[in-house]
C-alpha cells in the first residue's frame, strides 16, 4: 500500500528539517535547499552550463519523488524547479540579509537564549535538542548551567530572574465572555469557602421608612367665617361683646371647627 503524501512529506520534514514543495507539475515535488558548499561548486566552474547546472541542482535537491527522471520533464519545469531550490538556499545577497533579520528576531525569544546557555555549559548536547526539552528539564539544566559558568569557569553571574520574566504568557482559551463568566464563578465560589466565618456576615439591611405626606391645614377665610358665624362678628358697641372676646382671646384661624361650633352655641 502506497504512503499517503501527508505521511511523507512528514518524515521528510523530520528528516531534513528544511523542505519546500514545487506543485505547478502534474504531482508535488520536494525538494531541500542548496548547501553552501554545494552552491559553490555548482557556481565556482565558470565553464559549467546553466542548463548544465538546473540539472544538477534538481538531481541535488529533489527528495520525492524518489529517483524522479530529470530527463523526462520538460526543460521549462527543471528551470523553474532549479530557480525555486536557488531562492529558498538564500545564497544571494537580499537572501542572507533577510535570513540575518529572521534569526536576529529569533534570537529575542528567550527559549532561544537559554538554549545557548546550556549548550555552552553542556556542549555535548546538541542545540536544537535542547530547543525540544521541556521546561522542567530546561530549568534545571538552566540553573546547573548557570552554576558552572558562575563558579567552575569564572564568568559573570547571570540575571535569572530577567531571563525567567521575559517569558511569553500564552493561552489557548478564547476570548469568550462565556468562559470568563464562568471562571469568576469558580472564583467567588472557592473564595467564599477560603474565607473566614467573620467575613460572611451578612450585612444588615437598612430600614427604610416611609414618609407619609403631611397634610396641610386649610385656612379659613374671616369672610368664610362670617357667613358660617354671623353672631360672632356683629359689633354690638360693648367691649365684652363676642366678637371682641373671640377675636381677643383667640384667632378664629387658629380655631377648629369644634371650637366655632361651641362658642356659636354659646353665643345663642
Amino acid at each position: 500500500m502506497e504512503e499517503r503524501f501527508d505521511q511523507v512529506y512528514e518524515q521528510l520534514k523530520n528528516y531534513y528539517k528544511h523542505i519546500f514543495t514545487y506543485s505547478s507539475y502534474e504531482f508535488p515535488i520536494v525538494y531541500i535547499p542548496l548547501t553552501r558548499a554545494q552552491y559553490y561548486d555548482l557556481f565556482d566552474d565558470p565553464n559549467m552550463m546553466d542548463m548544465e547546472r538546473e540539472d544538477i541542482i534538481c538531481k541535488t535537491c529533489i527528495v520525492y519523488p524518489e529517483n524522479i527522471s530529470i530527463e523526462k520533464m520538460p526543460a521549462g519545469v527543471v528551470s523553474d524547479i532549479a530557480d525555486k531550490i536557488l531562492e529558498a538556499s538564500f545564497m544571494s545577497e537580499k537572501g542572507r540579509k533577510m535570513l540575518f533579520a529572521a534569526a536576529a528576531k529569533k534570537m529575542q525569544n528567550v527559549d532561544r537564549q537559554i538554549s545557548c546557555i546550556i549548550h555552552e555549559a553542556f556542549p555535548e548536547y546538541d542545540i536544537e535538542d535542547i530547543d525540544n526539552w521541556n521546561m522542567l528539564r530546561t530549568i534545571d539544566f538552566l540553573i546547573r548551567s548557570e552554576w558552572i559558568l558562575r563558579t567552575i569557569q569564572g564568568k559573570p553571574p547571570l540575571d535569572i530572574e530577567k531571563i525567567l520574566t521575559q517569558g511569553s504568557d500564552i493561552t489557548l482559551k478564547p476570548e469568550d465572555p462565556r468562559f470568563y463568566n464562568e471562571e469568576k464563578a469558580e472564583f467567588d465560589r472557592l473564595r467564599e469557602i477560603n474565607t473566614p466565618a467573620e467575613n460572611n456576615k451578612p450585612i444588615p439591611k437598612k430600614k427604610t421608612t416611609l414618609k407619609r405626606p403631611s397634610r396641610k391645614r386649610n385656612q379659613i377665610s374671616e369672610q368664610e367665617l362670617a357667613a358660617m358665624f354671623p353672631q360672632a362678628f356683629e359689633n354690638v358697641g360693648d367691649e365684652k361683646s363676642f366678637k371682641d372676646m373671640a377675636m381677643g382671646s383667640k384667632n378664629p384661624n387658629d380655631m377648629t371647627l369644634a371650637e366655632l361650633a361651641e362658642l356659636r352655641n354659646n353665643h345663642r
